[in-house]
């Protein structure tokens, strides 16, 4: 398929004008962008000696804008007031009929872009009418995505032109540009680079995620401009504009024809780039239609995805690889990409429009499905689909029955088997979205799921998840630990041994050998010796020593240490883990926020690299965003990761303690009371179902929990019992009415004194050595100082800010007038809440 731009008429003999210089850089610079790969010596074919300068133009197209503003003194157009109202400034750039220059609207005083067609590039009629397509394509629209149109007209000398909003940051062509000139760009998934080197705002540091969401939001465009009546017919990168706050913005509607034109003058034509172009382009026959955009967009989305376009060489090349064969799978190009994202290139590609999304709004839900981790309605296309395709297509095989008939039976073998490794991985997906969080690693003596039923359900999906797990990792890890904590040593080992076997190490050797003598008498990894195991010699070993370690140690530093390993961290598993057990101090400082946020944004990372959300990488995600303060985000993804895995407890702490922060405490208690029935002696969840009762001024059942709860206590604590009674006093003493409850209050008084006592003093103090905030009320209390109390009150409150509770404790206890005790400490309040505001990752 030839251009839309031809080569300009040979001039004179002698040095080409600065004019027809610009226009050999602009016809070079179309014709790369729509994939040819002769487009230096096609551009150049009637003037071959202008072939290195306009090379050097095209390699410094960064500067194109400079080099064509150079040559703004002979350009007739340079200066001209178009309509007597738009002053032309200079070009930057060129589209695919005309050459776009910034101007200055001199009525409302702002800048604009104005495309004018390039001189004698078609005749005036023809140029007119196809920007008077264009012009009514965009004004039919309006739409944060599809670029604005401001007005239309003819020059002097009977050339049109279009007047649109100037959009103020890169093309996508560009940034393929710049993504292509990265190391390792197709491997890894940093897009923090977006930012930093072209200036343009990106909602998060995933690559992946970012274009995606690019994607999607052209996808709302594309609906609203086919909602108008508009096929735009030549969606691809360079005409889309990326605005600097991150919007993407659809242009160049040249081409696009309005469903209301008479269908009797249609001539359908392959007309559109090679690359991005839909199969039923090349037939005469077949319409376009929404689905044909939508290809487009997708095609965009590959190219975005693997930094190659679907299809590239000649347009002859392109042109028969689009009448033959799919693209090269994206996944085959960018290793990793999930599941997910190649199913829906997979549909939004589909060589028949009936088989590809029915509608732009279509393609984008499923986009905005895999950015919020819900399931797709793609489906992934299987080895065995694609080879059948490639038969289907093939002239040779359906003129040679025999042969075909051969070379199905043996690529048939092949493929149904991949076909069946493909659904095999596609179960173990699902399955193991729902393996609880932590569940081999939490503290030992609360890894034992107590519910016979709960036991017997994970001990199912664990033994489902092993029957269809393609490779060991990390399923027969998981259900050996899972099996070595609930009396199953012997079925420990044979799991260990085929990780072993299949990770061929002496480490891995080693640690089955000793899963195979564990002590019969004992459970859990305690019936393991793990001393003195041989050195981890690749990065699964070390996957697997600090796996252990967790199991031996759960606050073991060496354990984090062999997880945080960059290597290691390529494991899903071990990257998991690793963001599971990130050390987060109490109380929270500015370190422990900027860690939280950067946790926060690894796993996101991480499930934009397997694809979806499980119950573990929630749990993850709602631990950083509660240490962030996103109480409100915290919930939610709790809440997701809950649907999951319904029986995970420490989903279910995470969910009651947000809700109780939020104020919403009959879902807090809700949550709570599911994780004690789990757990009924953990000491996390004791202690929020106290906070809770306390809250509720449910004094005397919270004293009575936790008298209650103390023996057999979950990690042990000496003390617990009087330090958690005696907060429950002062907290009790301080709701009583000093004047009508005056002996409530001494008597709570006199058991939170007496429980204070018993506590180490170490223990009544903060990491900076301040007194413990209930000891600090009961004391203003006994002293009947109410400026004292309220400045201990506020101070509480400031450590955490957006807590609902201690808000309300702060304005029961307000003064009519404020101190300068009681100013600072509301000013401490302030700065913290402050702090927390403009902390962390945005939403």
């Amino acid at each position: 398929m030839k251009s839309d731009r031809e080569p300009p008429a040979p001039g004179p003999e002698g040095p080409l004008s600065p004019a027809t210089l610009a226009e050999l850089v602009s016809n070079a610079l179309e014709m790369r962008d729509e994939g040819r790969a002769d487009w230096l010596a096609a551009a150049c074919e009637r003037h071959p000696e202008a072939q290195a300068a306009v090379r050097a133009a095209v390699e410094q197209a960064d500067e194109l804008p400079g080099l064509i503003g150079r040559t703004g003194e002979h350009d007739p157009m340079h200066g001209q007031a178009l309509g007597g109202r738009f002053r032309l400034l200079e070009r930057i750039g060129v589209g695919s009929m005309g050459v776009v220059y910034l101007a200055e609207d001199q009525d409302l005083h702002r800048k604009v872009a104005c495309k004018v067609v390039h001189h004698g590039l078609m005749a005036p009629r023809q140029a007119l009418e196809r920007f008077a397509r264009e012009a009514e394509a965009m004004a039919a629209v309006q739409h944060p995505a599809v670029v604005t149109i401001h007005d239309r007209g003819r020059t002097e000398t009977d050339q049109v032109y279009i007047v649109m909003e100037l959009i103020d940051g890169p093309p996508l062509s560009e940034f393929l540009n710049a993504a292509r000139a990265r190391p390792d760009s197709v491997r890894s998934d940093d897009g923090a680079w977006i930012r930093t080197e072209l200036g343009v705002a990106t909602e998060e540091t995933s690559y992946v995620r970012t274009v995606v969401r690019w994607v999607a939001d052209l996808a709302l465009g594309l609906e609203a401009v086919h909602k108008a009546g508009v096929l735009h017919r030549d969606i691809k990168p360079s005409n889309i504009l990326m605005r600097k706050d991150g919007r993407p913005v659809l242009l160049d509607f040249g081409i696009a024809l309005l469903d209301e034109q008479n269908s009797g003058t249609r001539t359908p034509t392959s007309v559109g780039t090679p690359a991005y172009m839909p199969p039923e382009a090349l037939r005469r026959d077949v319409q376009r239609s929404a689905p044909s955009d939508v290809y487009g967009l997708a095609a965009t989305l590959y190219h975005l995805l693997t930094l190659h376009a679907p299809y590239e060489g000649t347009p002859t090349q392109i042109l028969t690889a689009l009448a033959t064969r799919d693209p090269i799978p994206a996944v085959q190009l960018r290793p990793g990409l999930p599941r997910d994202l190649q199913a829906v290139l997979d549909r939004g590609m589909h060589r028949s429009p009936a088989r590809r999304y029915a509608s732009a709004a279509e393609f984008e839900a499923d986009l905005r499905a895999f950015l919020e981790y819900r399931p797709v309605t793609a489906r992934p296309v299987t080895s065995l689909e694609r080879v059948m395709r490639r038969l289907v297509r093939s002239r040779a095989a359906m003129g040679a029955l025999a042969a075909l008939v051969v070379v199905a039976l043996v690529l048939g073998g092949l493929a149904w088997r991949e076909h069946a490794l493909d659904g095999r991985r596609e179960r173990w997906t699902e399955l193991s979205r729902h393996f609880p969080p932590n569940f081999t690693v939490v503290g030992a003596a609360n890894r034992e799921v107590r519910d016979a039923a709960d036991r017997a359900d994970l001990s199912r999906l664990l033994d489902e998840a092993a029957d269809v797990a393609v490779q060991p990792l990390p399923t027969l890890l998981l259900r050996a630990s899972f099996r070595q904590d609930h009396g199953d040593p012997d079925g420990a080992a044979r799991d260990m041994r085929v990780v072993a076997d299949d990770v061929h190490t002496e480490l891995a050797r080693e640690l089955a050998t000793r899963y195979e003598r564990a002590d019969r008498e004992k459970r859990g990894v305690g019936a393991i010796d793990l001393e003195q195991l041989p050195a981890p010699a690749t990065a699964v070993d070390r996957y697997l020593l600090g796996y252990h370690c967790l199991r031996k140690y759960p606050d073991d530093p060496l354990a984090l240490e062999l997880l945080g390993d960059p290597e290691v961290r390529r494991i899903a598993h071990a990257e998991e883990l690793f963001l599971a057990f990130t050390v987060i101090k109490s109380p929270i400082g500015p370190e422990d926020l900027r860690v939280a946020g950067e946790r926060y944004e690894d796993v996101l990372k991480l499930e934009g690299r397997i694809g979806m959300r499980t119950a573990a990488t929630a749990h993850v995600a709602s631990r950083m965003l509660s240490v962030l303060r996103r109480h409100e985000d915290s919930l939610d993804v709790s809440t997701a990761g809950i649907a999951l895995a319904p029986r995970a407890h420490v989903l279910r702490i995470n969910a009651g303690w947000c809700a109780f922060v939020l104020g919403k405490n009959a879902l807090a208690r809700e949550h709570l009371e599911v994780g004690h029935e789990l757990k009924p002696q953990y000491a996390h969840i004791v202690q929020n179902l106290v906070w809770v009762d306390v809250a509720e001024k449910r004094f005397d059942e919270a004293l009575a929990r936790v008298r209650s709860a103390a023996p057999g206590l979950v990690p042990a604590n000496p003390w617990w019992i009087d330090y958690y009674s005696a907060m429950v006093a002062t907290y009790a003493a301080l709701d009583a009415d000093p004047t009508d409850h005056a002996d409530d209050r001494a008597r709570w008084l006199e058991t939170a004194r007496t429980c204070f006592a018993r506590v180490p003093d170490k223990h009544l103090k903060d990491a900076q050595g301040r007194p413990d905030d209930a000891l600090n009320i009961a004391r203003a209390l006994e002293l009947g100082d109410p400026e004292g109390v309220f400045v201990a009150v506020a101070e509480f409150l400031a450590t955490s800010p957006r807590d609902w509770w201690r808000q309300q404790l702060v304005l029961r206890n307000f003064p009519e007038d404020l101190g300068p005790l009681e100013t600072a400490a509301m000013r401490g309040v302030l700065e913290k809440l402050a702090q927390s505001t403009n902390t962390g990752p945005s939403k």
